[in-house]
């Protein structure tokens, strides 16, 4: 809820942007009763479903006297900066700003990756938890070595050797996961196939690729880091994907 204070009782663009010099101040929950609040809560739920929106939205509700509310608009792309409205709410629940950012990562790969569903936020145990974003975080020096070993390894597509080197490095991998090959699926030298224990009805298919789409004669790029990026042959193209499926 917004508290307009004695002025104009409009959120203008000035209002937004600090140029009035008034103050107005969030609250949350907004002080209404139980029963007016869930109907606040329902009819953001269906305006959210009927727009067929996804992930998170903010809904602006204006009262009456009488206290009829009616929606003002929907906001599918709110406020997401560390200061705006969209994270007054979300302090409510126990989300700090980092906590926030993951559990829209969380939601987002849930509906577009079929990830488990995020669980319920409990604001008496909110922390840290292990996000996609965590857990790229925590092995960042793993993933970094990886694609150091793989960059190493030079399998341009006109380098049959390479590639097969390539092959047996991810049946290394594949076998650690006890994962199987699938003969049928494969077609030497240009396609190798796997499978996990439960066979392929109902799985997810990964690809990548094995080999750099460099000349055969092409001096070999070595691995090395700058401050912000990683450099090496085939990176972008070959060696970061394959690791990103390991």
């Amino acid at each position: 809820m917004l508290d307009f204070g004695k002025g104009p009782q409009i959120y203008s663009y000035e209002d937004k942007t600090g140029r009035i010099g008034r103050t107005i101040q969030s609250i949350c929950p907004a002080p209404i009763s139980p029963a007016l609040t869930r109907k606040a809560q329902d009819i953001a739920v269906r305006a959210f479903q009927a727009l067929g929106l996804s992930d998170c939205c903010r809904v602006d509700l204006r009262m009456d006297k009488k206290n009829n509310l009616y929606i003002l608009e929907t906001n599918s792309l709110p406020s997401l900066g560390e200061h705006g409205s969209y994270l007054v709410g979300a302090a409510k629940v126990g989300l700090d700003f980092t906590g926030f950012v993951n559990r829209l990562v969380e939601v987002a790969s849930a509906r577009y990756f079929g990830t488990p569903e995020p669980p319920a936020i409990d604001k008496k145990k909110a922390g840290p938890r292990l996000t996609v974003q965590g857990y790229i975080t925590q092995r960042r020096g793993q993933i970094e070595k990886r694609i150091q070993d793989w960059v190493e390894l030079s399998s341009g597509t006109a380098d049959p050797a390479g590639i097969h080197q390539a092959v047996a490095k991810s049946k290394e991998v594949f076998d650690e996961l006890g994962m199987k090959p699938v003969p049928e699926l494969t077609d030497d030298p240009e396609v190798w196939t796997w499978q996990t224990a439960a066979g392929l009805a109902g799985g997810t298919l990964l690809i990548a690729n094995l080999d750099v789409p460099t000349p055969l004669h092409n001096p070999h790029e070595p691995f090395r880091r700058s401050a912000e990026w990683l450099h090496g042959e085939g990176v972008g193209t070959s060696r970061a994907p394959v690791v990103m499926l390991e």
